[in-house]
């Protein structure tokens, strides 16, 4: 099932698709708070697969051509945050992206470093029941594991292992064995 709010737009290439389980819920600009405009651009053979997700009023959801988006059950990314896709993004089940939090899997140009051009798209792994906190940016190529907490304004660069709390640009680890609820 997917619900839809007012004041959203959806711009959805040939080829594209959303395919919501069997089971599972989509709401897109489903806060009764904000008048703010919710964006999902979907570039063609672009795909997001959702479990159960809600996407806040204001986010802008982005995915490139053929760039896939996995989102896993009760998961959600709350107001004015971006999520900008040109590979690959997963996040697992449980997960709370605060407000105006960014995430990118690219650099979005082509750098070069001695004649050589560095890759410049990366898939993003993001796992069960992690807290991004508010305006954290969460760039290419990282994983971060379960039960992991990003403290607001981080940036992350790095990998974070399971359980730890990261704070900072670029995001340290400051706690680790922690776990958090709702």
């Amino acid at each position: 099932m997917i619900l839809i709010g007012h004041n959203v737009r959806i711009i959805a290439k040939p080829g594209s698709r959303i395919v919501v389980s069997d089971i599972g819920i989509l709401k897109i600009g489903i806060n009764f708070m904000s008048d703010k405009q919710t964006v999902v651009y979907l570039g063609p053979q672009s795909a997001l697969y959702v479990y159960s997700c809600e996407f806040m009023k204001g986010c802008h959801l982005v995915l490139m051509d053929y760039a896939k988006m996995y989102v896993g059950y009760n998961t959600y990314i709350n107001e004015d945050s971006t999520v900008e896709v040109r590979s690959k993004l997963f996040i697992g089940n449980g997960s709370a992206l605060s407000k105006q939090i960014y995430i990118t899997d690219s650099d979005m140009h082509k750098i070069i470093e001695n004649g050589k051009e560095k890759t410049h798209t990366s898939p993003i792994f993001i796992g069960n029941k992690v807290w991004i906190g508010l305006r954290s940016v969460v760039l290419k190529g990282v994983s971060i594991g379960n039960n992991t907490v990003v403290a607001a304004n981080s940036t992350v660069v790095k990998n974070v292992a399971a359980g730890q709390v990261v704070a900072g640009m670029p995001a340290k680890v400051v706690k680790e064995n922690v776990t958090w609820e709702y």
